[in-house]
């Protein structure tokens, strides 16, 4: 027979109410130590709390629906932080994929409105159009559940894009190559749509401009996040006569270095390349890739705080210290 509620207590000495408050991470009064002596024996005890009967009288599921493109590794890697903040918070995380190449992207949302959920995450590059996610958030709005917006701002609803210091990012990859003697510095892009893109870009361009380094908007290719846009952007870049690419996420750097073997050239002998997240393949590649490292997981953790405060107290958690993005130096870049 499964462990009760009434079991856990027992053994933990405490009230079924403190039991309760600890599994709904309700304000309360029980202490750091109590809070730790109840997870632990729920944990021997394998007690898992009934959040459904406890939606038949607080009417809140503690679900999170998550839209995720699951092709994607930056996604893969912020849903990670999401189910973990998520389970600390009491709640479970439900998702579906959205493929990139699918018009009805919306449809998936029947799913999680006819669920009853608590609200939706839309993680980075997880719908196929900034229209459709625009017309996915005036649905959710409607219904009256809370909702995220990661990377893009969309009226009505919560965005938790600028939480790293992207500028600041885009700075230190351009500086690298520029500190590396390169001159001419080519860029492959995320959507034009997209903050994380937006500030890139400006950390791009701050760099150049501190340089003395004339910005030449010929040189920046818009991509979207993807591999292809990597195999796309680099024949662009190299009739530019570039001498290195500032990648926008390491993705676009993995499509690079799948195409430009069909050049007959090789990184860094002939391109120097710098990625941008620091992904967990980045540094195993034959050739190590350079890139700016942000803590991927912790993003995911902050947009799962920043749904459940909005779910639970009607308005986002209070704005948290913005990451510095670290730049990884590996072989992938190399002076003139």
């Amino acid at each position: 027979m499964s462990a009760t509620i009434k079991d856990v207590a027992k053994k933990a000495g405490v009230s079924t109410t403190t039991v309760s408050l600890v599994f709904n991470n309700r304000e309360s009064r029980v202490s750091k130590v109590t809070r730790e002596k109840v997870m632990a024996v729920a944990k021997e005890m394998n007690y898992y709390p009934n959040h459904f009967a406890a939606s038949l009288v607080t009417k809140k599921s503690h679900i999170i629906g998550v839209v995720s493109d699951s092709v994607n590794i930056f996604s893969a890697q912020v849903i990670s932080g999401i189910v973990k903040q998520a389970k600390v918070r009491g709640y479970q995380v439900v998702q579906v994929s959205s493929s990139q190449e699918n018009e009805n992207d919306m449809e998936y949302l029947n799913i999680f409105l006819n669920q009853g959920i608590d609200g939706v995450i839309f993680p980075h590059s997880s719908i196929s159009s900034l229209k459709n996610l625009e017309s996915g958030f005036q649905t959710v709005i409607r219904s009256g559940i809370p909702a995220i917006a990661m990377d893009v701002i969309i009226n009505g609803a919560t965005s938790c894009a600028d939480i790293c210091d992207h500028v600041y990012g885009g700075y230190l990859a351009t500086r690298h190559l520029i500190d590396y003697g390169h001159r001419k510095i080519g860029v492959i892009s995320g959507p034009k749509d997209y903050i994380s893109s937006i500030k890139r870009l400006e950390g791009y361009r701050k760099a150049l401009d501190e340089a003395g380094i004339p910005f030449d908007p010929s040189l920046v290719y818009m991509g979207n996040y993807k591999l292809e846009s990597g195999q796309e952007g680099l024949p662009y870049l190299l009739g530019k006569g570039v001498t290195s690419i500032f990648a926008f996420n390491d993705m676009i750097a993995l499509g690079i270095y799948k195409a430009i073997r069909n050049y007959g050239l090789s990184i860094p002998k002939d391109l120097s390349v710098v990625g941008y997240d620091d992904i967990f393949i980045s540094d195993v590649l034959e050739v190590p890739l350079t890139t700016v490292h942000i803590p991927i997981e912790d993003i995911g953790k902050r947009a799962a705080e920043e749904l459940i405060e909005l779910i639970e107290k009607k308005h986002p958690a209070a704005d948290l210290e913005k990451c510095e993005p670290v730049l990884m130096v590996r072989a992938s870049t190399q002076r003139l």
